[in-house]
Parts: C-alpha cells; structure tokens; sequence
C-alpha cells in the first residue's frame, strides 16, 4: 500500500506544482481538483482519514469556487465561511490527535489563499 501510495502522492505533486504556474484562476482550480482527488486517494490507503476527508472536501470545495469564479466573477465569502465549517466539523469528528488538526489548519489556510484575489499569494 505504501507503494501505491507513494506513486500516486507523486501525480498529485505533480497535478498541484502545473495548478500554480497557471495565470487564469479558473485553470489553477482544475488543477487543483484533479490533484485533491489523487491525494485523497493517498491518505486514505496511508489510513490517514482526516487528511483523506479533508481533500474529499477540497475537491468540492474547489468545483464550487470554480463555478463561482465562472458565473460571478468572483468566489463568494458565504462559499468560504461554508466549507470554513465543514473542514472544521471534519477536524471534530476525525479527531485522533492534535496530529490530525494539521490538515484542517492547511485546509482552511489554502481556501482562504484561493478564495481571495491576490494570485501571488495563492501561489506562494
């Protein structure tokens, strides 16, 4: 499991270092899903379930923002405050240590670098 595990955390360093040298943030969150979906799948067989969970949400979280930023020009801040909760109540209910706070903390941290405007500081 390891292995595969591994192998597939490469695609998703991969999938994740091509979202940030796109300008377009609508290209940055496809990016983005498709590599949440492949770190989802590697926590889970490394039975980290919090971070797993977490990246199941990312996945949403950014299709969301994605149509958002598509129809409104814009990502809502009821969209973040949303997902803020979410990947709070994650964090509750998958609680095993304080270990396992780390993916809620970057969850919140990388939504909130997405949700605003500022692409320089998405990327950094």
């Amino acid at each position: 499991m390891y292995v595969l595990a591994g192998i597939i955390g490469m695609f998703a360093i991969i999938t994740w270092s091509l979202s940030i040298q796109n300008k377009d943030r609508k290209n940055i969150l496809i990016y983005q899903i498709v590599a949440n979906v492949f770190y989802s799948i590697q926590y889970l067989l490394l039975s980290a379930i919090t971070a797993g969970m977490t990246n199941l949400l990312s996945i949403f979280r950014c299709l969301t923002f994605y149509f958002e930023e598509k129809r409104k020009g814009r990502i809502s801040f009821i969209s973040f405050i949303i997902f803020s909760l979410i990947i709070v109540l994650i964090g509750v209910i998958t609680y095993e240590s304080l270990i396992s706070l780390i993916p809620v903390l970057c969850g919140i941290i990388y939504m909130y670098s997405i949700w605003q405007n500022n692409l320089n500081l998405t990327r950094y």
